[in-house]
């Protein structure tokens, strides 16, 4: 049965989980690690010279499977910060495939994709199609992850993510906590750099007074 059939007139919220983020990636399953493979494979094909989040997202907006009848509204909140490349990666995957999908099942006039960044990271991919069906909400479709593969990604890094749809349209939000994916600065990393910086400006100077 749809969760869009027009039997049904409140939205359907699929709760997708939320999993301690492991930090020994070593011990994933071989599965898991051919994942980690596939999205470093992926980030660096859509975007091989950046590695901003905000922009490579914003690059698979303007691929060609985005139909010419669909308008896509792309925004970013807050200042974008450093982030640990494999959790990066995985929202990066995430919020691809909710884009493909939305681009390719919905039927959708309208896509929006939002990115914010502050205690957490937020991402969010709408549109006004006609909604998820259960199935694929479940398993997926034939040659895309679906929610099911997207829940995968998530329980690795951490986050939680959350479909709400309905016969006007659905909701795609991935949350995923600050310290999970923000790199701290280190204080003691920070000063050993700056005395290494001011050493060389030292031996500069030196060599221009020879």
């Amino acid at each position: 049965m749809s969760l869009a059939s027009p039997a049904t007139a409140n939205l359907t919220v699929i709760d997708l989980g939320t999993n301690p983020f492991s930090v020994t990636l070593c011990k994933a399953s071989p599965r898991s690690f051919l994942c980690v493979v596939e999205v470093r494979s992926e980030f660096s094909a859509a975007r091989p010279s950046c590695i901003d989040l905000g922009d490579a997202l914003h690059r698979v907006t303007e691929n060609g499977f985005v139909p010419r009848s669909m308008t896509v509204k792309f925004a970013v909140a807050g200042d974008a910060r450093d982030m640990h490349p494999v959790v990066r990666d995985e929202v990066y995957r995430i919020g691809y495939e909710a884009i493909r999908n939305s681009c390719q099942h919905s039927s959708a006039t309208r896509l929006e994709v939002k990115l914010r960044y502050s205690q957490e990271l937020t991402l969010r991919v709408s549109d006004n199609g006609i909604g998820i069906d259960q199935a694929i909400a479940d398993k997926g479709k034939d040659g895309h992850f679906g929610l099911q593969g997207m829940r995968e990604r998530v329980a690795r890094i951490g986050g939680k993510l959350t479909a709400v749809t309905s016969a006007f349209g659905t909701e795609v939000k991935l949350i995923v906590p600050g310290g999970s994916i923000f790199r701290t600065s280190d204080p003691v990393r920070q000063r050993l750099l700056a005395k290494i910086r001011t050493m060389f400006r030292l031996k500069g100077q030196d060599s221009n007074l020879d």
